[in-house]
């Protein structure tokens, strides 16, 4: 899932998140859908790979509540792993 290409994807989102003022759900879920938009794919193209990113593929919430959830230093750092 978390291939070459989808790295480098990630590396960006992982940027856009870093200067999210807002940490919270709903903030979240707005940036994923406007990066998808940015990116020209789908949320489904992204959301994946990043719930991976976050959980190891386990089943998560809605990925702005995870994000959320894990809060902004654990995710970011969960992404950067990753990448």
């Amino acid at each position: 899932m978390l291939k070459d290409d989808f790295k480098a994807r990630l590396r960006r989102l992982r940027a856009k998140l870093a200067a999210e003022p807002i940490w919270d759900n709903a903030a979240l879920g707005s940036a994923l859908k406007a990066f998808a938009t940015s990116e020209g794919v789908g949320l489904g193209q992204i959301g994946p790979g990043l719930r991976a990113a976050l959980t190891g593929g386990s089943p998560a919430p809605d990925l702005g509540q995870a994000l959320e959830l894990l809060g902004r230093e654990e995710a970011l750092a969960r992404i950067a792993d990753q990448v």
